[in-house]
């Protein structure tokens, strides 16, 4: 790289137009000044807003990082030409995923899980939901009785105080922590008008009109917040099981239901944590890490990052590793979700992916060593 370049260092406007726009202008200074490059630092922001959130709410913030597995789309349906929009912060020019997109999805997940439980596990996870999300009298008699029953939400309900309840968390907006390019997707119906009603059959002698619609690339690593902005008054609820409950509810969604449009066609699906060797758009020297244990290592490398199959395969044999078996369940009861211990059925499909695949055999010494069965 030459030694002297002039580059357009952007911090704020980041959108294609305006940084076109600046490149323009200064082109038309007298004498040109036109860059040789641009960067864009605001991937770098969004990476030390995490930090900066855990630092200043201390026990109150949960965060975490996920990377596209899959190309992602957000608000299809709001740009100025139908099915070609596309989620954009308005100062930074950067896709973002709303606040309400990231409650909407964790709460999805909060309702089929607590439907999937049963018994006191209902009961714990329709509490913690209610008090996490909010709702109104419609909620206490709709999605809610519908998931955990009519009678313990309206219990609930009158616990908090009503039928109306602001919720306890705040779930920022989730953007990118590295580059994150947008591409040019396209689908392309074949029989268009046979889909508008023009013909009554499909016939080959159409010609197909492609649509163009911008999604961002898989790969692209995003930062997810929740905050506790207070503490229900309930004797029994503390703020570091509510965090923990958010967070794995959010990292489940993400995983399990993908965000954005057409998550059944495969866009918008997650796994947890960045890729190594992506740095952010600037990188951060790293802090002196204190030394851990092998235990706590494990615990801090895995914890809230095994919610799913994903990380089973570097995980698994770090935990079997460990030599000592009350260390061994120490680390497994951090990092195995509470669930899905509480839930060890050899159907469930989280212990079938723990004790299958290339990886099975480690799963399975795991639980051997523990003398933890599965019915």
């Amino acid at each position: 790289m030459p030694l002297n370049q002039t580059i357009l260092l952007a911090v704020t406007g980041m959108s294609p137009a305006v940084l076109t726009e600046t490149v323009w202008a200064l082109a038309q200074e007298r004498p040109p000044m036109v860059p040789d490059r641009v960067v864009a630092v605001a991937a770098q922001k969004a990476k030390r807003l995490l930090a900066d959130l855990e630092k200043s709410f201390p026990g109150r913030v949960a965060t975490f990082e996920a990377t596209l597995a899959a190309r992602l789309m957000v608000n299809l349906a709001g740009g100025v030409v139908e099915n070609a929009g596309m989620a954009m912060d308005r100062c930074f020019g950067m896709p973002l995923l709303p606040g309400s997109a990231v409650k909407g999805l964790a709460r999805s997940q909060a309702l089929a899980d607590i439907s999937a439980a049963d018994g006191a596990d209902k009961a714990k996870l329709l509490r913690n939901a209610m008090a996490l999300f909010g709702y109104g009298a419609h909620d206490v008699r709709g999605d809610f009785a519908v998931a955990g029953g009519g009678p313990e939400a309206r219990r609930v309900a009158q616990a908090l105080g009503g039928d109306d309840f602001r919720g306890c968390a705040s779930f920022l907006p989730a953007y990118p922590t590295t580059k994150a390019p947008l591409v040019v997707e396209m689908v392309n119906p074949h029989y268009p008008e046979y889909y508008s009603g023009k013909r009554p059959k499909a016939k080959d002698n159409e010609s197909p009109i492609p649509n163009y619609f911008p999604a961002v690339e898989a790969g692209a690593t995003f930062g997810f917040a929740v905050w506790l902005n207070r503490l229900p008054n309930l004797p029994d609820l503390e703020a570091g099981a509510l965090l923990r409950q958010a967070r794995e509810w959010l990292e489940r969604a993400v995983t399990i239901k993908g965000a954005g449009a057409k998550t059944g066609a495969g866009y918008g699906w997650f796994e947890l944590g960045r890729p190594s060797g992506v740095p952010a758009s600037v990188p951060v020297p790293p802090a002196q890490a204190p030394q851990l244990s092998p235990g706590d290592a494990c615990i801090s490398r895995w914890r809230d990052k095994l919610a799913t199959k994903d990380n089973f395969p570097v995980a698994l044999p770090e935990i079997l590793a460990l030599t000592e078996v009350e260390e061994l369940r120490r680390v497994f009861e951090a990092v195995v979700p509470e669930l899905e211990r509480k839930r060890n059925r050899k159907t469930s499909p989280y212990w079938q992916a723990f004790t299958s695949g290339r990886h099975g055999e480690t799963g399975k010494a795991i639980l051997n060593r523990l003398a933890f069965k599965l019915i």
